[in-house]
């Protein structure tokens, strides 16, 4: 390899100016060489003819000698290009691709930088990633089906359950009956599909497999699969023959990770699925990126809307036009807009209404009606329950990880304001051999892009494993939600835009102060000057420790609101109780008397088990707490009051096992049968807003159901939580199990005197002994049912934590760089100091206070700004003020003892200069 200095020495007249100037420009000019060279060998020339080619290319030596002389004595202008030159496209990449080939160079040459750097942003890259890959399966990602910006939701389809009644404002909900007609008769839909508003979760047998296997089945009508436009992985999809005779259909058609958790293969071969007692012939699976229409919820099976009856045999109407529990998903006649379909929808709805009241409607049924409407939603990504749970704290977090990434932005620029302050020689010498401040500033912004990128991409593998993480903390306790998280376009391309976000943020300041220097004065100075460098570098570190303060404010608002949360009284005791879910339908029964033996059976069989207080069956148990029925109200009355009181059917040990406090009268007892008067337990709430006196022995009726007529209050319990924990105290009744033997009670509640987990496996043997037959899934317990409504809650509040804690720590990291080299940058003055008589001390005050002071100016703007962004998150605290001056003097006071712990390393390391070296420094 030639000798590239000896051939500057050589060649080069000689430019004036001091010898270190002289060595210095010597040592660029051959590195300059030297690269050229190496670009050429890469190139595929032979040594000889590479360097003969950067030999002709060079400039001539008479004319870089007379520029080098001007730099070196008065300040030059800086040249400027010729006006109306324009870089043809190959020579401008070109140009990009030599800037990041030089890019690469300089981050290997200071790996310590690049390093840390890139981690930093991986970090903030990566959270921010995380955060938006939940957000973008759970609100924004399309269904993948044929053109889903056509769909549309007949209503918000957010409503689970059924209802029976006239319509009245805004519907969600829909008859089977309905549906038929409304698809008939429509004349702005191509097609129309009904979906049932919940998931049916039964038990089946594969083939002639003895073994009862869990399954989710999803109703919908034969026209679901050709509204989507899907086409089957194998075998065929449901059509609209198959849904038109009530249980004539029995055929399904399979979710292909199910078909291929069970067995199926590729090579399709219709299949059997037992299921309460009716045999299903699995005609097909559908597409593999197919799961439903309702995110965050994957069907296994899709039967038939017309086999409901033998699906569900106790919640079926088909033929009711009033009982309606489906939501119906329509697409849209090609250039018909949402406007145009509206005022049709409306109209067809109200007329098909109308025509179910008969030749003599009712009056307060007309009125309903003319108030009906049904808003059409757009459908293009899916239905879900989670977006309204879960839609304001990933926003939140969005902001919070958007904050953090702003701090790691903060870091790397005072990372490349230092580099700058050594590199200032470097670029007035490019200057000086005739490179453009805007070339100059390019090539410091591929740099900063260059590290933008990899941090990128470490950053995706960091979000990766965080959004795994975050999809376990969003889910309940029983199984993780089935959200697809694996990176889309959406997200490469969140990713990409964040990664030049950030050259933007931390590379192009640094890039312009650096390149604004007179090349001249530059190669003159015997010291790198960088003070107005340095003031900056302290301003970004006061700005990140005000980010750290509104972060870590927020983070101790959610943690308070957190804790009062879980302080709420429940009016029951959720621990040790063990809640199971039975399906006793897949073993053959129906509601009857023979179910409810059955049932009772299991309890006495279950309380002989050791360490069982009690158990009792149930309708619902807290998170469905029963249903409301607002037509509930005294005996001679029109059932005004109490409005929407929450009804539930239970055993005779249901208060002892949920330990509801009895007050007046008697629970629920054995003797309570089909043959004894009728009978209910209230709690406080209902005697107080149904009965004017005492509630014992009143009397009151439920609609016009003829087992709820003339029913006795024999005993009132303490008010509970039956729906959610902050909700509001809300009227309820019970009544025994064995008087209302026509419903299926699927919760079974067992009270435990240790650990429910222990004894779980010796309950399911109890209720095998019983009937093997009968399935049980679900199993969780009662405090693992109360956290669930807490996820939300329990999410951000962690998050806010960690991201705090990162945030402070990416601070404290910033704090410590900067007051490291203001100290190392101020050793001779620290020296001359002590020399002339101050002690450690003082040296060590003095750092201290300069991080006390940048401390105090970002602390004082972080409080501000943390008082202008609380209004966006009181909507999501409980019973917290969002401008609580104890979490707020808490993050501030949080952030000053850091600032001071990060100051202290550089102010004890200042007090340890040894004054003579610095004497003869200086």
């Amino acid at each position: 390899m030639p000798d590239f200095k000896q051939y500057v020495r050589d060649h080069m007249p000689a430019p004036g100016g001091p010898d270190a100037r002289q060595a210095e420009i010597i040592e660029e000019l051959a590195l300059e060489f030297q690269e050229a060279y190496e670009r050429f060998l890469r190139a595929g020339m032979s040594p000889d003819v590479a360097w003969r080619t950067v030999q002709t290319a060079a400039r001539p030596w008479p004319r870089l000698a007379g520029e080098l002389r001007a730099a070196l004595g008065p300040p030059v202008p800086e040249p400027r290009p010729p006006e109306g030159v324009r870089l043809r496209p190959l020579r401008w990449i070109a140009e990009w691709r030599r800037d990041g080939g030089l890019a690469l160079r300089q981050l290997r040459q200071a790996p310590g930088f690049a390093v840390a750097a890139v981690l930093m942003l991986a970090l903030g890259i990566g959270a921010n990633t995380a955060v938006f890959s939940l957000l973008n399966a759970l609100m924004m990602r399309p269904l993948p089906v044929l053109q889903p910006q056509q769909l549309v939701f007949l209503g918000a389809a957010h409503a689970e359950g059924d209802t029976e009644g006239y319509p009245d404002g805004a519907t969600q909900a829909f008859s089977y009956r309905f549906f038929r007609d409304f698809h008939q008769r429509t004349a702005v839909f191509s097609d129309v599909a009904a979906i049932l508003s919940y998931l049916v979760e039964t038990h089946g047998r594969m083939g002639g497999d003895p073994e009862l296997v869990p399954l989710k089945v999803e109703l919908v009508s034969g026209s679901y699969f050709p509204t989507l436009g899907l086409t089957p992985a194998y075998g065929r999809l449901l059509g609209p023959g198959d849904d038109v005779t009530p249980g004539a259909h029995p055929v399904a058609v399979a979710r292909a990770g199910w078909w291929r958790d069970h067995g199926g293969g590729a090579a399709f071969a219709p299949r059997s699925v037992a299921l309460n007692g009716t045999v299903y012939t699995i005609v097909g699976v559908a597409p593999a990126s197919f799961s439903g229409v309702t995110v965050g919820q994957a069907p296994d099976l899709w039967i038939p809307l017309a086999m409901q009856g033998q699906v569900s045999p106790d919640r079926s109407g088909l033929a009711d036009p009033w009982y309606q529990t489906l939501h119906l998903l329509a697409r849209l006649k090609p250039g018909v807009s949402i406007s145009q379909a509206q005022s049709n929808t409306d109209f067809v709805f109200r007329k098909i209404l109308i025509g179910y009241l008969g030749v003599a409607p009712p009056a307060d049924a007309m009125a309903d009606i003319q108030h009906a409407f049904i808003p059409l939603v757009p459908a293009a990504t899916g239905r879900s329950r989670l977006r309204g749970e879960f839609d304001q704290p990933l926003q939140t977090l969005m902001f919070v990880v958007g904050l953090v990434l702003l701090i790691a932005c903060a870091n790397v620029a005072n990372l490349l304001l230092a580099r700058a302050a050594r590199r200032r020689r470097e670029m007035a010498l490019r200057l000086a051999l005739g490179a453009t401040r805007a070339r100059l500033v390019r090539q410091l912004l591929v740099e900063s892009l260059v590290v933008s990128l990899l941090g990128a991409g470490l950053g995706l593998a960091v979000a990766s494993w965080a959004s795994r993480l975050l999809l376990a903390m969003v889910s309940p306790a029983s199984a993780t939600l089935p959200l697809v998280l694996s990176p889309d376009a959406t997200v490469l391309g969140f990713t990409l835009g964040l990664a030049v976000a950030t050259v933007l943020l931390f590379g192009i300041l640094p890039a312009l102060r650096t390149t604004a220097i007179s090349p001249g004065t530059v190669l003159k100075q015997t010291e790198a000057r960088g003070s107005e460098s340095h003031r900056f570098a302290r301003v970004l570190v006061a700005g990140q420790v005000a980010i750290s303060v509104v972060l870590l404010a927020g983070a101790a608002l959610f943690l308070q609101s957190l804790h009062r949360r879980l302080a709420i009284p429940l009016g029951f005791d959720p621990d040790n109780v063990l809640r199971l879910e039975l399906d006793a339908r897949a073993a053959g029964y129906q509601p009857g008397a023979r179910l409810n033996a059955v049932q009772q059976a299991i309890e006495t069989r279950i309380s002989s088990v050791p360490g069982v207080e009690a158990s009792s069956f149930a309708l619902s148990v807290f998170d469905g707490g029963g249903w409301r029925q607002s037509d509930v109200g005294p005996r001679g009355t029109d059932y005004q009051l109490p409005p929407h009181t929450i009804l539930n059917i239970v055993g005779p040990d249901y208060f002892a096992v949920m330990r509801m406090r009895l007050i007046a009268g008697r629970g629920i007892e054995n003797g309570d049968t089909a043959t004894s008067r009728r009978v209910a337990v209230i709690n406080e709430a209902m005697a107080r807003k149904t009965f004017r006196g005492s509630a014992l022995g009143q009397v009151f009726s439920v609609g016009n159901n003829a087992n709820w007529r003339d029913v006795s209050v024999v005993g009132i319990v303490s008010n509970a939580k039956y729906f959610s924990p902050d909700e509001n105290d809300l009227p309820a009744a019970f009544f025994p199990e064995r008087q209302n033997q026509e419903y299926i009670l699927n919760s079974l509640v067992v009270r435990t005197a240790i650990d429910p987990g222990a004894i779980g496996s010796a309950i399911q043997a109890s209720i095998a002994d019983v009937d093997p037959n009968i399935g049980v899934e679900n199993i969780r317990t009662l405090r693992q049912m109360v956290g669930d409504f807490s996820l939300d809650a329990r999410l951000i509040a962690a998050l806010c934590i960690v991201f705090a804690l990162l945030a402070t720590g990416l601070a404290a990291i910033g704090v410590y760089a900067v007051m490291a080299y203001s100290t190392a940058r101020r050793g001779t003055e620290f020296g001359i100091r002590m020399a002339l008589g101050a002690q450690p001390r003082d040296v060590r005050r003095n750092v201290l206070g300069a991080a006390l002071r940048v401390a105090i100016l970002g602390v004082a703007a972080g409080l501000v700004l943390a008082l202008a962004v609380s209004r966006l998150v009181v909507s999501q605290l409980y019973q917290v003020d969002s401008t609580s001056p104890a979490a707020l003097a808490a993050a501030a006071l949080a952030m000053v003892a850091v600032t001071l712990l990060a100051a202290y390393l550089p102010a004890r390391r200042a007090t340890r200069i040894d004054p003579s070296i610095a004497l003869r420094g200086e």
